[in-house]
């Protein structure tokens, strides 16, 4: 029960975080959208690009993760006689 509790607080910490990120691209977005001036433009659409890297780089590094552990999985159903050998 106990480790429930932690894993339980641990994925709601995950997903508000999730949402949170989100919501802050999101954000920047519609203020370079609303914004007239074109410093601020400029310096919002730089903020938004080191955002979007990041997220874009968590993400590839979770993908090679799954990869990784794709590869690790055997290819061959196991058998009676693959047992024994």
């Amino acid at each position: 029960m106990f480790f429930y509790k932690y894993i339980l607080i641990f994925f709601f910490c995950c997903l508000t975080s999730l949402f949170a990120q989100n919501k802050e691209v999101s954000t920047l977005l519609q203020k370079v959208t609303q914004s007239k001036d074109i410093k601020e433009k400029k310096e919002l659409l730089k903020i938004l690009k080191e955002k979007l890297a990041k997220k874009n780089k968590e993400a590839r590094q979770k993908a090679d993760a799954i990869i990784k552990a794709k590869h690790k999985i055997p290819f061959k159903t196991y058998t009676e006689e693959s047992l024994h050998e």
